[in-house]
Parts: structure tokens; C-alpha cells; sequence
């Protein structure tokens, strides 16, 4: 598991974050915003999406998640 990965899992991520998330102002998606009373990865992924503004996205996620498996598969 990379590190992005274990601080996205990690319960208090977003938490230990919201400072910075309020610093930048971010937008939160409607996916997000009903997520903000619960702390877990769910929030935690949607969060970092919406903060890189979508460049993260799904369609990205998914790249990452493939090469991820490609290398445990070496």
C-alpha cells in the first residue's frame, strides 16, 4: 500500500486536514458534503477529489488502482 493510500484510509485524515481544506476555501461536491458528518475513506477519497478540483477523478483513481495492481503482480 502507498502512502497516499494508508493516509486516505486512515479514519482521521480528513479531520487532521480541515484546516487546510478551510484555508483553500474548497467547493464541496454534493458527494462530499453528504459524507462530511462520517470520517472514513469514503470521505477521505472524496475529499481529495473535489480538492484537486477533479484532476484526481475516478478516471485517474482507476489508472492508479491498475498500475498499483500490475505492480503487485511482478
Amino acid at each position: 500500500m502507498h502512502n497516499s493510500d494508508k493516509a486516505i484510509a486512515e479514519k482521521d485524515f480528513f479531520k487532521n486536514n480541515k484546516a487546510a481544506f478551510d484555508r483553500w476555501d474548497i467547493e464541496w461536491s454534493d458527494r462530499t458534503a453528504a459524507l462530511l458528518n462520517k470520517a472514513g475513506a469514503e470521505l477521505n477519497r472524496s475529499a481529495v477529489i473535489d480538492f484537486f478540483n477533479g484532476v484526481v477523478g475516478e478516471k485517474v483513481a482507476r489508472l492508479y488502482q491498475g498500475i498499483r495492481q500490475h505492480r503487485q503482480g511482478q
